[in-house]
């Protein structure tokens, strides 16, 4: 078996089916990044906006690794973080029909500048963790981050005191309820 292998006209239907879409709402339109972002292998933030009259009118979402970091943040005297941004060009632009109300998109670029990562890994990217309030609270979390903790053989000693208190319910929070 071969490996898979994109071919330009793939790109391009890609590109136009894309390009065709309409969403109800800029948050709809993120979403759809969003999924496809999480598909292709890299992680998607808000970036800028345009306003008419304080009303926003166009969008852009980008790659997580756009633009650059600030020069003020290089020398600061906090502990040093890693360089994530490297000018990534991969964008989508949405602008809202006047008329309609919806959200079309007006610009897409595809392409990126660095490694992307296979769809089963995107799971490691911080913009891809969601976890609503009522999974938090539901005892069937509490109930899978307690056999995540056995299986890679954890304690609560070793996780960090807020992911207990924001992630496990009430019940399960203490050294009591847990078994042996």
């Amino acid at each position: 078996m071969g490996d898979v292998v994109n071919h330009p006209d793939d790109e391009q239907l890609e590109r136009e089916y894309v390009i065709s879409q309409t969403f109800a709402s800029e948050e709809d339109a993120f979403l759809f990044y969003e999924a496809y972002a999480k598909d292709k292998g890299f992680s998607e933030r808000k970036s800028t906006t345009k306003k008419a009259d304080g009303v926003v009118t166009s969008r852009t979402f980008v790659c997580s690794r756009e633009g650059w970091r600030c020069k003020n943040m290089a020398d600061r005297s906090r502990k040093p973080r890693n360089i994530t941004r490297n000018g990534c060009m991969a964008q989508l632009v949405v602008k809202v029909d006047n008329g309609t109300g919806h959200w079309n998109v007006s610009t897409f670029i595809a392409q990126h500048n660095h490694d992307l990562l296979k769809p089963y890994q995107t799971c490691f990217h911080r913009e891809h963790h969601h976890v609503t309030t009522a999974h938090k609270h539901s005892s069937s979390w509490g109930d899978f981050i307690l056999k995540y903790m056995m299986h890679w053989d954890q304690s609560l000693t070793t996780v960090k005191s807020d992911f207990a208190k924001d992630f496990l319910p009430a019940d399960h929070a203490s050294y009591d309820n847990i078994d042996d």
